[in-house]
């Protein structure tokens, strides 16, 4: 009767954990409605602070990839995130980031003093 339990359980267990579900991305888009209209000082603040987003977002991501490797070969590959959503979302922000320094130039603004961008996931 205990093996059956047993059985019964670990049965059980294994379905519930592949279907463990992982978080979809969910990026912004690089160009938004009233881009055109946005002031120097406004584009340098957004700009800043999706740098430091993208690198909060990209460093976990690489932080967890070991992990997740680890839990989807030894453990369960549907504990895994191979979703690498913080990742496409901070590389996400970097493209937005892209779009704009470009609106920032061609409008004249100054942004020598602007962050480097973290490498991309």
């Amino acid at each position: 009767m205990k093996k059956i339990t047993g059985i019964a359980v670990l049965s059980v267990s294994s379905i519930l954990f592949g279907c463990v579900s992982t978080p979809e991305p969910n990026p912004i888009a690089a160009v938004q409605p009233g881009d055109h209209e946005l002031t120097c000082e406004y584009m340098e603040a957004e700009y800043k602070g999706n740098t430091e987003a993208a690198k909060r977002k990209i460093d976990k991501n690489n932080a967890s990839d070991a992990k997740d490797v680890a839990l989807g070969l030894l453990i369960w590959p549907g504990l895994a995130d191979f979703n690498n959503a913080p990742g496409h979302e901070g590389n996400a922000l970097l493209d937005r980031n892209a779009r704009l320094k470009n609106l920032a130039e061609v409008q004249k603004c100054d942004t020598s003093g602007w962050p480097e961008q973290p490498k991309r996931y």
